[in-house]
């Protein structure tokens, strides 16, 4: 006599898949609109982070609870696959900054209608790239590795009207 092997019983409620938003290669690449969020550091200081890319260049905008910091790279390559944009990046020095040179890649995922994620790039006035670390003024502080999440892209004018943003103004001149 043959055996016959029982079917397996497929449950009813089919397992729910995570949604993929799909990211523009644009996203940045926008004069009325930014990508900005608030996050708190290590003392409980609220820091601002922006990114703004125009053509081949980005700027970060990140601030400390007493100064601002604005750095300017220059995009070599960017690819976009499904959810993540992963950029290489090399900065743009000028004559007086005591930066370090070298390139390295960013990678920015969106993870939801408009949530995006991208690593944690600065603490105080030390920027990591990769494993490529810039420092401003001479400050040894060592960057964070972990990510910031719940970036939102907002419009421009919307933002410079708010108070908390009002000082970051001439930074937003990209």
């Amino acid at each position: 006599a043959k055996t016959v092997k029982k079917a397996k019983k497929v449950s009813k409620k089919k397992a729910k898949k995570a949604k993929v938003y799909k990211i523009s290669k644009n996203v940045l690449n926008n004069k009325k609109k930014v990508m900005i969020n608030y996050t708190r550091n290590t003392s409980g200081k609220v820091m601002p982070i922006a990114l703004m890319q125009r053509g081949n260049k980005i700027r970060i905008i990140s601030a400390t609870g007493m100064s601002e910091n604005t750095l300017d790279y220059k995009v070599n390559k960017q690819v976009v696959k499904k959810n993540k944009m992963t950029l290489k990046l090399t900065p743009i020095l000028t004559k007086g900054d005591t930066t370090a040179k070298g390139s390295g890649t960013i990678q920015l995922i969106r993870t939801g209608k408009n949530s995006y994620t991208i690593p944690k790039i600065y603490r105080y006035d030390a920027y990591r790239i990769n494993s490529n670390k810039y420092h401003l003024y001479g400050q040894w502080d060592k960057p964070y590795k972990t990510s910031l999440k719940s970036l939102r892209v907002v419009n421009r004018g919307k933002l410079l009207k708010a108070n908390k943003y009002s000082v970051y103004t001439p930074h937003f001149k990209f």
